[in-house]
């Protein structure tokens, strides 16, 4: 295992042949191997991702749970309440926050 810091649970099973070493390609140049291998991660060892990775994987994290809706009890509760025509939204709520936004979006384009 891995310790990779900035990623919940931050392990991941380390499955590289121990010793080997994987060519890289050089920034900017895909498919073009560079001239010195990169060492493998060894167990036990610490990795610390970027802010700009952290970044991404909450972004993927995010993507994924937005890809698995059926999952979510209250998604399936008003899908079912939307189908059966049983579903009425809330009017004022939906005014007040298309009001925000409005305000919001005249703030910053300065018309207010």
């Amino acid at each position: 295992m891995v310790k990779i810091s900035g990623i919940p649970g931050g392990m991941i099973p380390l499955d590289q042949p121990r010793g080997g070493a994987a060519p890289v390609s050089a920034p900017g140049q895909a498919d073009v191997p560079a001239t010195q291998p990169v060492s493998s991660v060894q167990a036990g060892e610490t990795v610390s991702l970027s802010a700009r990775a952290e970044d991404a994987a909450a972004l993927l994290k995010g993507v994924s749970a937005a890809d698995q809706p059926e999952a979510d009890a209250e998604v399936q509760r008003l899908t079912q309440a939307v189908a059966d025509g049983s579903y009425h939204p809330p009017a004022a709520k939906i005014a007040s926050a298309m009001q925000s936004f409005e305000r919001l979006v005249a703030r910053k384009l300065g018309r207010d």
